[in-house]
C-alpha cells in the first residue's frame, strides 16, 4: 500500500497501517520509523523557515540601507547641513527604528521554527507512544 493513499494520517499511523501487514511488530517498527520521519519533516521546514528568515532580513536591511543613504542624500540637496545636529538625530532615530525592525522579525521566526520544532517533537512521541500502545493491544501485553 502505498503511504500516500492514507488520506493524510500522521507519519506513525501511515507507518503502522502499512507495518501492520507484518503482524504487531511491522505496525510497531511502521509507528516508530513514521514518527521518526515526522520529526525529520518539522526539522526540515523549521530549517526552510530559518532560510526565509534569513532573507526576509537581508533583503529588509538592504532596503534600510538604501532609504537612510537617499534620506542623507535629501537633507544635502534641501541646503541643511547633513552634519547638523537635527539631520544627524533624525537618522540616529530612523536607524535605531530600522533595527527594532531586524530584531522583531529575528525575534518573531525564531519563535516560529521552535513552534515547528515543538510540534513536531510532541507529533513524534505522541505517535511513538500509539505504536507502542498498539503492540501492547496487539500482543496482549500485561495481560497472562
Amino acid at each position: 500500500m502505498d503511504s500516500t493513499a492514507q488520506g493524510g494520517l500522521s507519519g506513525a499511523s501511515s507507518g503502522a497501517s502499512i507495518g501492520a501487514a507484518a503482524g504487531p511488530y511491522g505496525a510497531l517498527i511502521g509507528g516508530i520509523v513514521g514518527g521518526a520521519v515526522g520529526l525529520f519533516g518539522a526539522a526540515n521546514a523549521s530549517n526552510a523557515q530559518y532560510r526565509q528568515m534569513m532573507e526576509a532580513i537581508r533583503r529588509l536591511k538592504v532596503q534600510q540601507e538604501k532609504t537612510l543613504g537617499e534620506t542623507q542624500v535629501a537633507a544635502n540637496a534641501s541646503g541643511v547641513e547633513g552634519s547638523s545636529g537635527s539631520v544627524q538625530s533624525y537618522l540616529a532615530t530612523m536607524s535605531a527604528e530600522m533595527r527594532r525592525q531586524v530584531d522583531w522579525m529575528r525575534q518573531n521566526g525564531s519563535a516560529e521554527m521552535k513552534s515547528t520544532m515543538e510540534a513536531g517533537t510532541w507529533g513524534a512521541l505522541s505517535d511513538w507512544g500509539a505504536a507502542i500502545s498498539r503492540f501492547g493491544q496487539a500482543t496482549n501485553w500485561g495481560k497472562e
